[in-house]
């Protein structure tokens, strides 16, 4: 990788999945955290997004393993993984074929061409790679018709270089601008995963809904 490219930019991104992704256990990481949030989340959630035939977005996919945990919950037509990296979007194409994915920077409204939103935006592990993730969440949130899930580091105050930030209780917003409000929460342990720089020993699951 080249020494310089700035930490989280796509340049640096694409670099991580041409190159070392896979050997530092990125889609461990990924399945792994999908895999615990769904665990988690309220059934009657899960129940009403497949009966109701409710689509979901996972942003931040990476190479759509985590997206693809979805399958055994929903159907293919209802999940799509999106990403900036031009990089992780193809290598998830080829490994999950019956899964559609989007190369695009949401938060860049220029680069987008299919503004049409999704019920829900599913999101892991992906926000404290920003320095300012509420105005972040701020813009995505526009992509979500009923609802935003994530699932965030929790109390991750030793941070890893590719964290900018750190998410403890009283800096969670109970609202968003666009009239979502944090309906559902939950602190999840999860010590028995070991990344490579250390250990992220909660999860912070939380749903934000229309209201």
């Amino acid at each position: 990788m080249n020494q310089n490219t700035s930490i989280n930019s796509e340049d640096y991104w694409d670099s991580r999945f041409k190159e070392d992704w896979e050997l530092k256990k990125g889609p461990q990481q990924s399945r792994f955290f999908a895999q615990i949030a769904i665990n988690n989340l309220p059934r009657w959630l899960i129940n009403s997004m497949r009966c109701d035939a409710l689509t979901i977005a996972d942003w931040g996919c990476a190479q759509g393993d985590g997206t693809n945990v979805w399958l055994n919950y929903l159907p293919a037509r209802q999940v799509t993984g999106v990403d900036f990296s031009k990089i992780a979007i193809e290598q998830a194409s080829h490994r999950y074929q019956s899964l559609q994915f989007i190369n695009e920077d949401w938060l860049c409204s220029v680069c987008s061409e299919n503004n049409e939103p999704f019920d829900f935006i599913f999101s892991s592990n992906t926000l404290e790679h920003f320095h300012n993730p509420f105005d972040t969440l701020q813009k995505i949130s526009g992509r979500a018709r009923t609802g935003i899930i994530l699932a965030l580091p929790f109390n991750e105050l030793e941070r890893v270089s590719e964290h900018f930030y750190s998410f403890v209780k009283e800096n969670v917003p109970l609202f968003l601008d666009n009239g979502f409000r944090l309906f559902w929460s939950r602190v999840i342990e999860c010590q028995i995963y070991v990344r490579q720089n250390g250990m992220v020993s909660k999860l912070f699951l939380c749903i934000y809904v229309q209201i």
